[in-house]
This record gives structure tokens, sequence and C-alpha cells, in this order.
């Protein structure tokens, strides 16, 4: 029986293996339809996104309280139009690099996910891959 841990953990496996620039993954609670994100390929870093935009006022403090504790705070990103194109506007988010560290990516996001978005462990997990 895979735990959602351990989905998560493979998923981030599987999105190190591919080789497309604008590869993603998306985690996904199904009931609350709250989510983060991860890019990467083999040749570059896994990187956690949480977006901003959806989350409530609690979880926003919740959220800057958890990524302090990993040693960033809120972002704002170009937003572009594909890869390598054009700035067409701001985006506002959580960051966090882990290198190759599927392990390690893999422990923040369930944590972040049950932390920030008040989800229990056994929550239904969504997984979108995009890649």
């Amino acid at each position: 029986m895979n735990t959602n841990l351990e989905k998560i953990q493979n998923a981030l496996m599987s999105l190190l293996q591919n080789q497309s620039i604008d590869a993603y993954t998306v985690f996904l609670d199904k009931a609350s339809g709250r989510y983060i994100q991860f890019a990467g390929t083999q040749n570059q870093k896994l990187t956690l996104d949480l977006p901003v935009q959806s989350l409530s006022e609690h979880e926003f403090e919740t959220a800057q309280a958890v990524f302090r504790e990993y040693g960033s705070d809120l972002e704002v990103m170009p937003l572009v139009n594909r890869p390598g194109g054009e700035i067409v506007d701001a985006h506002f988010g959580f960051h966090l690099q882990f290198g190759q560290e599927c392990a390690a990516a893999a422990r923040v996001a369930y944590y972040i996910m049950l932390t920030v978005f008040d989800l229990k462990q056994d929550f239904e997990l969504a997984i979108e891959q995009n890649f």
C-alpha cells in the first residue's frame, strides 16, 4: 500500500527522469482543491512552488511560518508566456529548491500539505504530471 508520502516521492522521481523544459507535477488534495507544484528535470533543480493566490489568510500566515523554518519567504517571480518567452505578469509564491533530492522534497511537500492546508495524513491525493 502506497502512502501519500510514498506517492509524492515516486512522482518526484518520475519528474526528474524527464528532459522536457516545461515539465511539472502538481499534488492536489481532491476535497479542497488545495495544491503545491514542482518543476524539475534531469538537468534542473527540483523546485517546490506554493502559489499564494488561492490561500486563505490563515493558510498564508501558516505557509509563511513554515517556509521560514526552511529559510525561505514569499518571492515574486516573473511570469512568462512560454519557456524562455516574454514576461507577462508577476507570480507570487513560496519556493524551495532541493537539487535532485526526491526523498527530502517529498517529506517537505507532505509536511506543507498537512500543515498549511490542515489535512489529515490519509487525505485523497491527486497527482497531475505534465511531461
